[in-house]
């Protein structure tokens, strides 16, 4: 039996598949496996990885696939897109095994240091506070491990063993199949725990539309798996389709209430929201500051669209 499964779907072997791949084969553990999914029949041709080709599927099936031809204790999960900062597999391994009271060890996912000015620009979205509330840490060094109810499958550890007791990803779902599972974790009394020493660089999808575009995509599945389910500690989740209906509501109803102080108030709020978002996304550099903030704003308007739909008229999933 090996001692990991590193397990990758993608749609084919490219250079951010290779890049993934080999710095996963310079973490010397002992007992490596790993396994590549793409959506042709390329083949990824390194010793000690497999190519599995189950055509174009997504990738929580294919994840469940992955783990189903593992014969490890342990699986690891990380998307083509991303790779492992330093130690990653042996850290993700240490937490993972040094307390039986963790039943998924994740890390932070932070943005490359090559990667183009729009796609850091994405990233500063992705790690401010304003852009993406309390989620943020998933995109930030925290100073110590922190327990959490949401992660995301690009780093993820799990004994393959409770993978399966859990029922795997939900393969209905495109995004938001790891938040799924996570509550299924908890649910079981085994806790999730981001480690800041357990870390992958995620390369963005550029500003706007193909940021956007995913920003949409998280939305719709987080409207599918929390509808009928919404607690108080989930209520965050409303706040972008909450200022959404307020902004609608405002620009519909400003021309008739130009002389109503309720008009300058609302006002006052819109100005001093985007005072705020500018001032979360400041940068030395200008294009990069008013591409993150313009972004953010969309990106809050694009999430908060996408949350209602998925929320009241979700379908299942289509394979991107």
């Amino acid at each position: 039996m090996s001692l990991v499964t590193v397990i990758i779907p993608c749609r084919t072997v490219d250079e951010q598949l290779v890049q993934c791949v080999q710095t996963c084969l310079e973490s010397p553990v002992d007992g490596l496996q790993i396994i590549v999914l793409p959506d042709d029949d390329t083949t990824c041709e390194f010793d000690a990885v497999r190519t599995l080709h189950i055509g174009k599927k997504l990738p929580s099936e294919k994840r469940n696939v992955g783990a189903k031809h593992s014969n490890a204790r342990y699986l690891a999960f990380i998307d083509a897109d991303a790779y492992p900062i330093g130690d990653w597999l042996q850290t993700g391994l240490k937490h993972l095994g040094e307390d039986e009271t963790v039943g998924i060890a994740t890390g932070p996912n932070l943005t490359p240091p090559e990667d183009s000015l729009m796609q850091k620009a994405s990233g500063d979205i992705l790690r401010s506070w304003v852009g993406l509330g309390p989620l943020s840490i998933r995109h930030n060094l925290p100073e110590k491990p922190k327990e959490t109810a949401d992660l995301m499958s690009c780093n993820m550890f799990i004994s393959k063993e409770l993978f399966e007791k859990l029922g795997g990803f939900d393969t209905s779902l495109l995004t938001g199949e790891d938040y799924k599972l996570c509550q299924a974790c908890w649910a079981a009394g085994k806790r999730v725990v981001l480690y800041p020493d357990v870390c992958v660089y995620h390369h963005r999808r550029p500003l706007f539309l193909p940021h956007l575009a995913q920003m949409w995509r998280y939305a719709l599945d987080k409207g599918r798996v929390l509808r009928g389910n919404i607690t108080a500690t989930k209520l965050f989740y409303l706040l972008p389709s909450a200022f959404v209906i307020w902004l609608v509501a405002y620009l519909s109803t400003a021309p008739y209430l130009l002389a109503w102080p309720l008009n300058l108030a609302c006002l006052t709020a819109l100005t001093l929201y985007i005072i705020i978002v500018a001032a979360a996304m400041r940068n030395r550099n200008p294009v990069r500051w008013a591409a993150a903030t313009v972004g953010t704003v969309l990106t809050h308007i694009a999430y908060g669209i996408g949350f209602l739909v998925g929320y009241f008229r979700g379908k299942q999933s289509e394979v991107a």
